[in-house]
């Protein structure tokens, strides 16, 4: 039996929030994240916060897709307002960590098929 898209993003989110919580968590964010936090004075940590506080449902975007090269590694993508800004969000899960690989605003309109949803 297939699980529906929604059913798969929410126990995405949680796996990614459990494993955020035990500090089970990999910094992986590009460069273009890692300019963009610094415009913003944060850190990593202080996005990946971010990110875990203020996720939901209905900024879902895309995925859960295997990562392009890292076997056993999904990836999700969202987005989220920051500021009036839209930004960009890829979180991966391997099993054992997850990780923030991508926070910074988008460079292309955004589709939120789940923006209806609620936590």
């Amino acid at each position: 039996m297939e699980i529906d898209t929604e059913t798969r993003v929410r126990l995405f989110l949680l796996s990614f929030r459990e494993l955020f919580d035990q500090n089970a968590i990999k910094y992986e964010f590009n460069r273009k994240s890692s300019l963009y936090f610094r415009e913003m004075g944060w850190t990593n940590t202080h996005a990946a916060r971010y990110v875990r506080e203020k996720l939901r449902i209905s900024d879902y975007c895309e995925g859960p897709s295997e990562h392009h090269f890292k076997e056993g590694t999904t990836v999700t993508v969202f987005g989220m307002q920051l500021n009036n800004v839209e930004l960009y969000v890829k979180i991966s899960i391997d099993g054992n960590y997850c990780g923030c690989m991508s926070l910074h605003p988008s460079e292309r309109p955004m589709n939120y098929p789940l923006r209806g949803c609620t936590e």
